[in-house]
């Protein structure tokens, strides 16, 4: 995500809210290609983007309404910090990163511990949202993209929306498990690979 994305200090935290409309927009469309919430968990390291993302996440569930089943959605979606999500798993973990600076900072997401978390929680498909140029600057995470970018699981927002139409065709009227392993074993959709089981995406 570009330099309109930067992030905000609130309090003690730090949000990002161009971060969690695409966090709340890549949700929508994989429960719209058939999942289910509960199957669905999104994980930030800051409680104030925990807060941002729980309040999005109810007003684009009120805007859907009934046609969605949108009350029950909105409690079902799990919504925590890394370090509450500790011990538990879901099929799909999306994880938003929020820290976008033109220092290079990344605070709490320098910790290796946090990291792991972050990339054990998904049994089947891990989605990472964040600014690429401030997270290389952390080694870990360098070392991380680096991986990601070799096995070609880096995309932007129209390979995303490719994967998830190209889930609708492949997995209609399947059941939502069934649906989030077809999501996540594409091995290649319009130019993008992504390594079977995982699907890594970084937006830039």
């Amino acid at each position: 995500m570009g330099p309109s994305a930067r992030e905000t200090q609130e309090h003690e935290s730090k949000m990002n809210a161009a971060e969690a409309e695409k966090v709340v927009h890549i949700v929508e469309s994989v429960l719209d290609a058939g999942c289910t919430a509960e199957d669905l968990g999104i994980v930030t390291p800051y409680m104030a983007q925990v807060r941002l993302l729980r309040t999005s996440w109810r007003n684009r569930c009120k805007e859907r309404g009934a046609k969605w089943n949108a009350s029950r959605i909105s409690r079902a979606l799990e919504i925590a910090s890394v370090d509450n999500f500790q011990g538990r798993e879901k099929e799909l973990i999306v994880f938003s990163a929020v820290r976008n600076n033109s220092a290079g900072r990344v605070g709490f997401l320098a910790d290796w511990r946090r990291l792991n978390v972050m990339l054990t929680r998904a049994r089947r498909g891990l989605v990472v949202v964040g600014h690429g140029q401030t997270l290389q600057k952390d080694p870990y995470w360098s070392k991380w993209l680096r991986w990601c970018a070799d096995h070609r699981v880096i995309v932007d927002k129209q390979a995303w929306h490719d994967i998830v139409r190209a889930a609708k065709r492949t997995a209609a009227n399947q059941h939502a498990k069934s649906l989030i392993h077809r999501l996540f074993e594409f091995e290649q959709v319009q130019g993008c690979r992504a390594r079977k089981g995982h699907l890594h995406m970084l937006s830039r």
